[in-house]
């Protein structure tokens, strides 16, 4: 029916309970009722399940209320209809599954084989868990700042694209994947490079300090700016219902980076560079071959050009350089800082300052992406 804020609220509402509940109901067990670790432990991985149920009862009130609009009817339905409509839901939902199983699989490919080869090349025990942790748990909570912000923009693109494919609408079909990939080359990318480029203060800031952490994160979050993307086009071509495309695709990019893992690790270390880059380069190879795929098959079957986003990319990679110098002078000027307190502080000055040149920069761009006029308030 094309409601997707409430959907996307949900979301929201289920990470603020999650949240909500690991720092306040781990700190309330461990500290004032003085229980063990391990049920304190227990009680925070439990607030992924207290998020899920209060998201749950929101998405039924919000239903509720739509229902006593009139704005669904369902009554007139019959028995036979829906059970369509269950199938075809289901139908709908196995890509999106497969689609999160992929990203866990990815995960999971590296952690085992970086861990094996590591292990090969004669690493430390404590070296190789503090990569590993920083592979699979750390370094991965920063990473979704960056899929989380991009699929979010992205997902109201789904009921649109189905609309337009009922219709044969290629033309509408063509500009929203247009703008799909315009808000990763415009917002994930240009995040992921600040990020990239901050990664020793961010890391820090969250962290600590860490020997392995910023290398890690300064290459890893550039990947995650793709894996955002390939979800973003995977959203696409659900509204497409293209589910074997997506299967497809999916398995060659996995497929690519379990053979490419070990033996770019070794290419690495006997290039005295990390062999942990080599995992990295694995996963981005993957994903650009996940990606290459479907944007090859819609540009043959429904007559996809990029080139409204192709001619925009020259004035772009400009504003790209300009931000990269400008964002080396400044962590030129924070690069001693020790501080966890005093980096939060010039790092949002610094953030803030240059996310208004960015947008001055980009400001037609911008309003065009987002469909609406960007204000900047004082708010």
């Amino acid at each position: 029916h094309g409601y997707m804020a409430p959907a996307s609220f949900s979301q929201v509402i289920e990470q603020i309970v999650r949240i909500a509940v690991i720092i306040g109901g781990s700190f309330f067990a461990y500290k004032v009722l003085h229980l063990s670790l391990k049920i304190t432990i227990g009680i925070a991985v439990f607030g992924a399940c207290i998020g899920a149920i209060i998201s749950y009862l929101y998405l039924l009130r919000k239903l509720r209320k739509v229902k006593d609009e009139n704005k669904i009817n369902t009554n007139n339905l019959k028995r036979e209809e829906k059970k369509d409509i269950i199938y075809k839901v289901i139908c709908y939902a196995i890509p999106f599954i497969i689609i999160n199983i992929a990203n866990s699989l990815y995960s999971f490919t590296d952690m085992t084989l970086l861990i094996r080869g590591l292990h090969y090349l004669k690493f430390s025990k404590e070296s190789v868990t503090t990569i590993s942790g920083i592979f699979t748990t750390y370094g991965s909570k920063m990473n979704t700042i960056i899929t989380s912000i991009a699929t979010g923009i992205a997902l109201s693109l789904v009921p649109t694209i189905a609309k337009s494919n009922a219709k044969k609408d290629l033309k509408d079909i063509n500009d929203k994947f247009n703008k799909t990939l315009q808000i990763f080359f415009f917002i994930a990318l240009p995040l992921s490079i600040f990020m990239s480029i901050f990664a020793r203060e961010i890391w820090t800031i969250f962290y600590g300090v860490s020997e392995y952490g910023p290398v890690i994160m300064r290459f890893s979050i550039i990947v995650a700016a793709i894996d955002a993307l390939y979800i973003m086009i995977c959203n696409g071509l659900q509204g497409l219902n293209e589910s074997k495309l997506i299967y497809t695709s999916v398995l060659l990019g996995l497929g690519i980076n379990l053979f490419l893992d070990i033996p770019l690790m070794f290419i690495f270390n006997d290039l005295n560079i990390y062999p942990f880059y080599g995992t990295i380069l694995a996963t981005l190879i993957g994903y650009i071959i996940s990606l290459i795929i479907p944007l090859i098959a819609l540009k043959n079957k429904y007559k996809l050009n990029y080139k409204k986003t192709l001619q925009k990319l020259p004035k772009l990679f400009i504003v790209y350089l300009i931000m990269i110098v400008l964002s080396l002078l400044y962590r030129g000027i924070i690069n001693n800082v020790e501080s966890r307190l005093l980096l939060i502080v010039l790092l949002v000055i610094i953030g803030l300052i240059l996310l208004v040149i960015y947008y001055l920069l980009n400001k037609c761009e911008l309003e065009e992406i987002l469909g609406k006029k960007i204000k900047l308030r004082r708010r």
